[in-house]
Protein backbone atom coordinates (compact mmCIF):
# COMPACT_ATOMS: atom_id res chain seq x y z
CA UNK A 1 0.00 0.00 0.00
CA UNK A 2 1.23 3.08 -1.06
CA UNK A 3 1.80 6.52 1.15
CA UNK A 4 -1.17 8.09 -0.82
CA UNK A 5 -3.54 5.17 -0.29
CA UNK A 6 -2.96 5.21 2.87
CA UNK A 7 -3.81 8.21 3.67
CA UNK A 8 -6.76 8.13 1.62
CA UNK A 9 -7.97 5.02 3.36
CA UNK A 10 -7.52 6.80 6.61
CA UNK A 11 -9.67 9.84 5.96
CA UNK A 12 -12.36 7.27 4.09
CA UNK A 13 -12.76 5.28 7.25
CA UNK A 14 -12.56 8.47 9.89
CA UNK A 15 -15.33 10.07 7.53
CA UNK A 16 -17.63 6.75 7.79
CA UNK A 17 -17.26 6.17 11.12
CA UNK A 18 -17.64 9.75 11.97
CA UNK A 19 -20.68 9.51 9.50
CA UNK A 20 -22.00 6.59 11.86
CA UNK A 21 -21.09 8.29 15.10
CA UNK A 22 -23.02 11.59 13.66
CA UNK A 23 -26.20 9.97 12.69
CA UNK A 24 -26.79 7.89 16.06
CA UNK A 25 -25.92 11.38 17.61
CA UNK A 26 -28.95 12.79 15.49
CA UNK A 27 -31.18 10.21 16.49
CA UNK A 28 -30.32 10.85 20.07
CA UNK A 29 -30.69 14.83 19.75
CA UNK A 30 -34.15 14.24 18.12
CA UNK A 31 -35.80 11.74 20.88
CA UNK A 32 -34.25 14.87 23.77
CA UNK A 33 -36.13 17.36 21.93
CA UNK A 34 -34.07 18.94 18.96
CA UNK A 35 -35.30 19.57 16.16
CA UNK A 36 -33.81 19.69 12.42
CA UNK A 37 -33.16 22.94 10.90
CA UNK A 38 -31.46 23.70 7.51
CA UNK A 39 -32.38 20.01 6.30
CA UNK A 40 -32.49 21.34 2.70
CA UNK A 41 -29.17 22.15 2.54
CA UNK A 42 -27.62 18.63 4.48
CA UNK A 43 -27.72 17.10 0.95
CA UNK A 44 -25.26 19.74 -0.55
CA UNK A 45 -23.04 19.15 1.88
CA UNK A 46 -22.81 15.38 1.46
CA UNK A 47 -22.60 16.10 -2.09
CA UNK A 48 -19.50 18.09 -1.52
CA UNK A 49 -17.63 15.93 0.80
CA UNK A 50 -18.27 13.00 -1.19
CA UNK A 51 -17.18 15.09 -4.58
CA UNK A 52 -14.05 15.86 -2.25
CA UNK A 53 -13.13 12.74 -1.10
CA UNK A 54 -14.06 11.03 -4.48
CA UNK A 55 -11.51 13.68 -6.07
CA UNK A 56 -8.64 12.92 -3.68
CA UNK A 57 -8.70 9.65 -4.48
CA UNK A 58 -9.05 10.12 -8.25
CA UNK A 59 -6.21 12.35 -8.72
CA UNK A 60 -4.26 12.00 -5.25
CA UNK A 61 -3.81 7.99 -4.95
CA UNK A 62 -0.80 7.91 -7.57
CA UNK A 63 0.68 11.00 -6.26
CA UNK A 64 3.85 11.15 -3.85
CA UNK A 65 2.90 13.05 -0.04
CA UNK A 66 4.55 16.36 0.28
CA UNK A 67 5.45 15.44 3.99
CA UNK A 68 5.09 18.82 5.42
CA UNK A 69 1.34 19.13 3.79
CA UNK A 70 0.50 15.60 5.47
CA UNK A 71 1.98 17.06 8.85
CA UNK A 72 -0.15 20.07 8.90
CA UNK A 73 -2.87 17.75 8.16
CA UNK A 74 -1.89 15.74 10.83
CA UNK A 75 -2.12 18.57 12.91
CA UNK A 76 -5.81 19.51 12.09
CA UNK A 77 -7.00 15.96 12.54
CA UNK A 78 -5.60 16.18 15.93
CA UNK A 79 -8.36 19.76 15.87
CA UNK A 80 -11.03 17.40 14.41
CA UNK A 81 -11.05 15.04 17.13
CA UNK A 82 -10.94 17.30 20.02
CA UNK A 83 -13.99 19.39 18.22
CA UNK A 84 -15.93 15.74 18.55
CA UNK A 85 -15.06 15.13 21.67
CA UNK A 86 -16.07 18.92 23.06
CA UNK A 87 -19.43 17.91 21.32
CA UNK A 88 -19.57 14.08 22.39
CA UNK A 89 -23.00 12.90 22.11
CA UNK A 90 -23.80 16.68 20.44
CA UNK A 91 -21.91 15.85 17.42
CA UNK A 92 -24.14 15.36 14.06
CA UNK A 93 -23.15 16.49 10.43
CA UNK A 94 -27.02 17.65 10.69
CA UNK A 95 -27.72 21.22 12.31
CA UNK A 96 -30.02 21.42 15.48
CA UNK A 97 -31.72 23.25 17.90
CA UNK A 98 -32.20 22.12 21.56
CA UNK A 99 -34.92 23.61 24.17
CA UNK A 100 -31.70 23.48 26.31
CA UNK A 101 -28.43 25.59 25.98
CA UNK A 102 -25.40 23.62 26.46
CA UNK A 103 -22.37 25.13 27.61
CA UNK A 104 -19.27 25.64 25.71
CA UNK A 105 -16.63 23.46 25.77
CA UNK A 106 -13.31 22.92 24.42
CA UNK A 107 -12.42 25.12 21.49
CA UNK A 108 -15.79 26.37 21.74
CA UNK A 109 -15.06 28.71 24.28
CA UNK A 110 -12.79 30.58 22.15
CA UNK A 111 -14.90 30.29 18.72
CA UNK A 112 -18.45 29.13 17.81
CA UNK A 113 -17.56 27.02 15.28
CA UNK A 114 -14.05 25.53 15.16
CA UNK A 115 -15.78 22.28 13.24
CA UNK A 116 -16.20 24.53 10.38
CA UNK A 117 -12.82 26.01 10.99
CA UNK A 118 -11.43 22.39 10.61
CA UNK A 119 -13.53 21.23 7.68
CA UNK A 120 -12.30 24.62 6.07
CA UNK A 121 -8.43 23.72 6.73
CA UNK A 122 -8.89 19.87 5.27
CA UNK A 123 -10.53 20.38 2.15
CA UNK A 124 -7.80 22.56 1.55
CA UNK A 125 -4.74 20.75 2.74
CA UNK A 126 -5.68 17.48 1.70
CA UNK A 127 -5.28 18.36 -2.00
CA UNK A 128 -2.48 20.34 -1.03
CA UNK A 129 -0.78 16.62 0.26
CA UNK A 130 -0.77 14.99 -2.78
CA UNK A 131 0.65 18.55 -4.75
CA UNK A 132 -2.80 19.50 -5.91
CA UNK A 133 -3.18 23.03 -5.10
CA UNK A 134 -5.54 23.59 -7.69
CA UNK A 135 -7.91 21.27 -6.30
CA UNK A 136 -7.25 23.16 -3.48
CA UNK A 137 -8.50 26.03 -4.27
CA UNK A 138 -11.84 24.43 -6.17
CA UNK A 139 -12.80 22.68 -3.05
CA UNK A 140 -11.61 25.73 -0.75
CA UNK A 141 -14.77 27.96 -2.77
CA UNK A 142 -17.15 25.16 -3.24
CA UNK A 143 -17.16 24.95 0.52
CA UNK A 144 -17.52 28.51 1.17
CA UNK A 145 -20.59 28.69 -1.09
CA UNK A 146 -22.07 25.64 0.84
CA UNK A 147 -20.93 27.05 4.46
CA UNK A 148 -22.75 30.58 3.49
CA UNK A 149 -25.92 28.54 3.41
CA UNK A 150 -25.04 26.11 6.62
CA UNK A 151 -24.14 29.61 8.75
CA UNK A 152 -27.26 31.36 7.58
CA UNK A 153 -29.45 28.57 8.47
CA UNK A 154 -27.55 28.00 11.75
CA UNK A 155 -27.76 31.95 12.67
CA UNK A 156 -31.37 32.18 11.82
CA UNK A 157 -31.76 28.75 13.93
CA UNK A 158 -29.91 30.59 16.84
CA UNK A 159 -31.36 34.07 17.17
CA UNK A 160 -34.67 34.14 15.35
CA UNK A 161 -35.31 37.41 16.30
CA UNK A 162 -32.43 38.94 15.13
CA UNK A 163 -32.39 41.22 12.21
CA UNK A 164 -30.37 40.94 9.07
Amino acid sequence: MTPAILLLSLVTAERLAEALFARNNAKGLLRRGGVEVGAKYFPLVVMLHVSWLGTMWYFGASRPLQPVWVAVFLAIEVARFWVLVSLGRGRTSRLFTMPQQVAPRGPFRWTSRPDQIVVVAEMVVLPLCFGLPDLALVFCLANLAVLILRVEAENRAMFPNRRK
